[in-house]
């Protein structure tokens, strides 16, 4: 939630005249008090302009630009910054400058204080008060265990997976560019094979205990068996060097167990690197069946020994009874639901052909890989189709290939055209490029005007047409998404159910009995289910691994009473029955739905609609604000 003085102060940039006192403290619900605090502490802001008048200001940014405040207001932001600076950074905290820097009381702060060491005590970490200073005490890896809990909670709670824009800012005082580059510039050397994720997660062992070490905190017990790999070695060595410090031999070896299990050889990829004679003919099938069932082709050659070589590795896993955590799997799940679908998917046929139970970490792991594959087939399904005009487009070629070069991933260039007269099919382009104004009009296909010379200036209109167009696109889908999936006898209002089975058995049959799905759709859903539960935030999504529907539709439950479902309480439930030739469309609308469980004030304004219209258009609406909320970001 963003903090209060933020809300005040972007609150009032947004207005175009004199605000009240009283209406500043009404829309941003906070005391008058509160408000006067915050004008006060303005007054000194070198980046604002603020104006009175009788009981009413006038605020204005000299840069333009949007108010970001850094100090905590609450009690997960005030432990967030703890963490950060006692427990990452590992120093002392000054009390009393922490009570004045967040502005509470003693006692306040007394409370935060239980509630953080009620927290870490799993861990066995202390957080101790000292002297007026507060520090985190244990041993070097209950620290490191703790840490790692930290960072994967914090990325959690902002949804989001962890890259090296997060980790810079986590740990200010080390490179982790270098650092990264030096693990994928050695991993390269040796022909190693590694994930993009598992290279972040080897990226974040070494970084605390990197920043652990430079603090003097290190293992205690001595390493009886060293097992350091070469690679790791050579990767512990550069930093070393750059920070002035010796790795513990306890780190180097943890770095290198963590990348015996990540990685492959590239030069020994071939059958005899295939350990498990199932691994080969499971990809293949699942390749194929999602072809089949999705319209989704990811067998390509690259994708799939990197993907096979993971599956293999699952299989010696499951086969052990080896169990991984992968502590992201809920971000994965609630960020990219489409891309979990398929993974669950994927996980169905290795567990029918095996036997195998498998987990949701290892279900999130299979949707990084399948994730990766299908942002590059979505990056070239969404590219609009366009066209270049240019009557000297001989003369000034090599700048208009810089076009066709710097948004290959966006644009389509059908063809280059000296003159409007030869542009044909028009009604077939989203977007034509042109460094003259045409004769005739031309209202069914969006221009864009640049200069001879692609200035920065052109490519910026470029790079912001390209964006609105698509936005609108994504606008028009879903809205023709809507008007097609939802139907009047498949809308609910003011219903309540005992527990989840009742709601799926009334939703299927609703669906069944308007001949939209097979007779044994209940009990695909309750399957699907059973896997993976399809609750996000207030809302359920139920829906089968298979998509079996004979028509795509949606039908929708608005609950009078909240009805908990698997970990959280869901107020509205959309049972979706899906073709498979409607994948696009059915990506779409979750795309759409996944926007609005985000918010608890949308979700709100969704079951205040008793009617079917009257929630048709306030879906549409919030449709659009969402993508509105999205260009902003």
């Amino acid at each position: 939630m963003a903090n209060k003085e933020e809300k005040m102060i972007n609150y009032l940039l947004q207005t175009s005249d004199f605000v009240s006192i009283d209406k500043i403290s009404a829309d941003c619900l906070i005391s008058k008090r509160t408000v006067y605090n915050y004008l006060q502490k303005l007054k000194d802001d070198p980046r604002f302009t603020i104006e009175k008048k009788k009981n009413a200001v006038y605020l204005t940014a000299k840069n333009n630009e949007k108010f970001v405040s850094k100090t905590p207001e609450d009690y997960q932001q005030r432990k967030r910054w703890i963490f950060r600076k006692g427990l990452i950074m590992q120093k002392e905290l000054n009390i009393e400058k922490l009570l004045n820097f967040f502005g509470i009381s003693e006692a306040t702060f007394h409370s935060d204080i239980i509630n953080i060491r009620k927290e870490i005590s799993k861990f066995h970490v202390r957080l101790v008060t000292k002297k007026g200073k507060l520090m985190f005490v244990g041993n070097y890896h209950d620290l490191k265990k703790l840490t790692q809990h930290v960072i994967y909670q914090e990325n959690n709670e902002t949804h989001s997976l962890l890259s090296t824009e997060n980790l810079t800012e986590i740990f200010p005082n080390l490179d982790v560019q270098f650092v990264k580059n030096t693990i994928t510039n050695e991993l390269q050397k040796s022909n190693y094979f590694m994930d993009e994720y598992s290279v972040v997660n080897l990226l974040l062992h070494i970084l605390i205990s990197t920043n652990q070490e430079l603090n003097g905190i290190v293992p205690v017990t001595a390493i009886k068996t060293l097992n350091i790999n070469e690679v790791i070695a050579r990767i512990c060595s550069a930093i070393e060097e750059k920070y002035h410090f010796t790795f513990s031999d306890s780190a180097k070896q943890q770095f290198s167990l963590i990348m015996e299990t990540r990685t492959r050889n590239d030069d020994t990829f071939d059958t005899t690197a295939i350990k498990h004679e199932m691994t080969l003919p499971l990809v293949n099938e699942i390749f194929q069946k999602l072809l089949a069932s999705y319209n989704i082709d990811i067998n390509e050659s690259v994708f799939k020994r990197s993907f096979a070589l993971h599956i293999d590795s699952m299989l010696s896993r499951l086969e052990s009874g080896v169990v991984v955590n992968n502590p992201l799997f809920s971000i994965i799940k609630q960020s990219s639901p489409i891309t979990y679908d398929l993974a669950i998917f994927a996980t169905n046929i290795i567990s029918n052909q095996t036997g195998y139970q498998i987990s949701e970490s290892e279900i999130a792991y299979i949707a990084l890989h399948i994730g990766t594959k299908i942002e590059e087939i979505r990056t070239i399904r969404t590219r609009l189709r366009a066209a270049i005009v240019c009557p000297e487009y001989y003369m000034y070629n090599s700048n208009l290939r810089k076009i066709i070069e710097i948004y290959k991933d966006d644009l389509y260039i059908t063809d280059v055209y000296t003159s409007f007269d030869d542009v044909e099919k028009v009604d077939d382009l989203d977007l034509i490029i042109c460094t003259v104004v045409s004769s005739r009009p031309i209202t069914k296909v969006r221009l864009l005007k640049v200069s001879l010379f692609l200035t920065s200036s052109d490519r910026k209109d470029i790079t912001d047409t390209i964006s609105a167009i698509k936005k609108q696109n994504r606008i028009d889908r879903s809205k023709a998404s809507v008007s097609s999936l939802f139907k009047k006898e498949l809308f609910f209002a003011d219903v309540s159910f005992n527990d989840r089975n009742e709601a799926i058995e009334f939703m299927s049959n609703q669906l069944y009995v308007h001949d939209y799905v097979p007779e044994d759709y209940k009990k695909a859903v309750l399957y699907r289910e059973d896997i993976a539960p399809t609750d996000f935030n207030l809302i359920a999504i139920p829906h089968p691994v298979e998509c079996s529907a004979k028509q795509t539709v949606i039908t929708v439950c608005l609950l009078n009473k909240q009805l908990l479902w698997s970990r959280s309480n869901v107020s509205i439930i959309f049972m979706m029955g899906i073709n498979n030739k409607d994948f696009e469309m059915f990506e779409d609308i979750l795309s759409s739905l996944k926007g609005i469980t985000e918010d608890n004030n949308k979700i709100k304004s969704l079951l205040s609609c008793k009617e079917y219209d009257a929630f048709i258009n306030k879906f549409i609406e919030l449709i659009c604000e969402n993508e509105l909320y999205n260009e902003k970001l």
